[in-house]
């Protein structure tokens, strides 16, 4: 009987890992696409990105993020831009995504 415990609270355990990481997974995920979102904006501007840092806060699915852009010089004419999501209230980074702009 001690052994049938033993493997019932283990795969109740294996249970419960498994959610915890599904929904681990679907943080990341959809940080991931806020923080696509929001490189996409600032690749459609027009002007320039200004240097320095920037942040604010957003929801999607059902959650709340808070994103940082910063933007620094990335060479002649260039601007090179980084994007943090995080869940709202946690210094965790969730998604972290780069790319260079041509300064017009």
């Amino acid at each position: 009987m001690a052994i049938l415990s033993a493997v019932a609270i283990s795969a109740f355990a294996m249970l419960s890992q498994g959610a915890n990481f599904a929904a681990s997974e679907r943080d990341r995920l959809t940080a991931s696409i806020v923080a696509d979102n929001l490189m996409v904006e600032e690749l459609l501007r027009a002007a320039t990105p200004d240097l320095g840092e920037q942040s604010g806060e957003t929801e999607f699915a059902g959650r709340s993020f808070e994103w940082s852009t910063i933007v620094t010089e990335g060479g002649e004419e260039l601007r090179r831009i980084a994007i943090v999501v995080r869940l709202k209230g946690s210094t965790q980074t969730l998604a972290h995504i780069e790319t260079i702009k041509v300064s017009s």
